[in-house]
């Protein structure tokens, strides 16, 4: 009993003294982490102490350096400020002396200037001016090809002339009107016939122009006491001058014109699509352009009489009130183009493809689409007389309360085509074949249809025995007796 009780008070012991040890190694060991954590915090307050003391000298340091930095930024920038500046008086100083040499009486000289002043914008508009005055041809020359090497900055120069051009021939007539001379001189001496006059003369421009020169001529006859003919022959021969000069100017502007708008359209580097829109109520009559793309530009209200354009490309271009008098399209190519409300008499479409374009309220005479081939084409509202049309091709084209008087059709294809109140009356079907057509009150009266066709078509509303005799059915079998033929 005695034993086990001591070996109990041994374990108790032995228990003690291991806690007790356990407790004391514990204690020391917090002790150790204390004093190492009292180390570290120790040395974070003297970094900090450290950073503290030495914040300022950096700071200053830093905006010492950013200082002499910007000191040297600034210097360096005023430094080619300086230089673009010198550079741009020394610019502008040689372009001013080349432009007081365009003056000179040197040919070397001159031709001198024109080339400097060609590589540079602001010298275009001086070439362009160059061109009122000069008459040697070589000279001429040059600067029309100088002005074309900047053919898309040019153009927009250009056709703004054109247009003061237009207003320059404005005032002309009317002073011309004012003077009494009538529109068969007038066209002899600028060109302005019938149809211009009657539309000009409607314009405020030609009002004022009247009015502002009669009145001139009235104070000069009262300052000067002489009879108002005496001073109507000179103002006459005044303006004999003007328009002489004027007609020159016209032909050299036409030229570089035409020259600049096919550079322009080969540069496939113009991203400016208002290009395209520059070109609208320009003046540039007798323009002449070969193989030149022109899609997407822009004649809306452009003065085109005369124009040659031969074997171009034209697509979604406007033409709406343009003037096409007399203008040639030959063996060219046609797509999605407006031809609405256009005055063009004489106008040659010959030889030329036609895809969906419209003519719309036209009134013209002597047009040509001889050997055209047209498709999908629209002619309303419109009045054509004495059209050629020998040996074109109509392919779903549609005609609608249209007049064509007197046209020849000679050997002419039409298929799938609707005509709808068309007047057909004169005109020269011999040789032709129309084919899957479908007619509506239309006439024929007075045509000609010998050896032509008619085969597979309907007919609604109409009488139908001028053609009687060339009426086919499905098996192209001639229909017989017709004499009270009206559907």
């Amino acid at each position: 009993m005695i034993k086990k009780i001591i070996k109990i008070l041994m374990v108790i012991l032995v228990t003690a003294f291991i806690g007790i040890n356990t407790c004391f190694a514990a204690e020391k060991s917090l002790n150790k982490g204390n004093l190492n954590e009292i180390k570290l915090q120790l040395e974070i307050e003297k970094l900090k102490l450290d950073i503290k003391e030495t914040r300022w000298p950096i700071i200053i340091q830093c905006v010492t350096a950013i200082c002499s930095t910007g000191t040297v930024i600034i210097s360096v920038l005023t430094m080619v400020s300086s230089i673009r500046s010198q550079s741009k008086e020394r610019k502008s100083k040689n372009i001013a002396d080349y432009i007081s040499q365009l003056s000179s009486t040197e040919q070397a000289v001159k031709l001198s200037a024109i080339k400097y002043l060609g590589n540079y914008k602001q010298g275009i508009p001086y070439l362009i001016n160059l061109l009122k005055y000069e008459e040697n041809s070589f000279v001429i020359n040059t600067c029309i090809r100088t002005i074309v090497e900047q053919a898309s900055y040019s153009i927009h120069i250009l056709i703004n002339e054109s247009k003061l051009v237009k207003l320059e021939i404005i005032k002309l007539t009317a002073e011309m009107d004012a003077l009494g001379k009538d529109i068969t001189e007038i066209n002899e001496l600028i060109g302005i016939d019938k149809n211009s006059y009657s539309r000009i003369k409607e314009g405020l421009h030609f009002k004022n122009a009247k009015d502002n020169f009669l009145y001139k001529l009235k104070i000069e006859t009262e300052i000067s006491g002489q009879d108002i003919e005496s001073i109507k022959k000179d103002k006459y021969k005044e303006l004999l001058k003007n328009a002489n000069s004027l007609n020159c100017y016209i032909k050299k502007l036409t030229d570089v014109i035409s020259l600049t708008i096919e550079e322009a359209s080969k540069d496939k580097k113009i991203k400016d699509k208002k290009i395209y829109d520059i070109i609208t109520d320009a003046y540039i009559p007798q323009i002449k352009l070969k193989n030149v793309d022109l899609s997407m530009w822009n004649f809306t209200g452009a003065n085109l009489k005369e124009a040659e354009f031969n074997n171009c490309k034209f697509e979604k271009n406007k033409f709406e009130n343009s003037i096409l008098e007399n203008a040639s399209f030959r063996e060219c190519e046609l797509k999605n183009i407006s031809f609405q409300g256009i005055s063009c008499d004489g106008c040659d479409f010959s030889k030329t493809d036609l895809i969906g374009v419209n003519f719309t309220n036209i009134d013209s005479k002597c047009m040509s689409f001889d050997g055209a081939k047209l498709q999908s084409c629209l002619f309303t509202d419109s009045k054509f007389e004495d059209t050629k049309m020998k040996g074109t091709e109509f392919n779903s084209v549609k005609f609608q309360n249209f007049k064509n008087f007197k046209c020849n059709l000679m050997n002419s294809v039409t298929n799938k085509s609707d005509f709808d109140n068309v007047m057909l009356n004169g005109a020269i079907f011999s040789g032709s074949k129309l084919v899957n057509n479908s007619f509506n009150k239309c006439k024929f009266d007075g045509g000609k249809f010998d050896s032509a066709t008619f085969v597979k078509s309907k007919f609604n509303n109409m009488d139908l025995r001028p053609i009687q005799d060339i009426l086919q059915d499905e098996d192209n079998n001639t229909i017989e007796n017709c004499d009270t033929c009206i559907f």
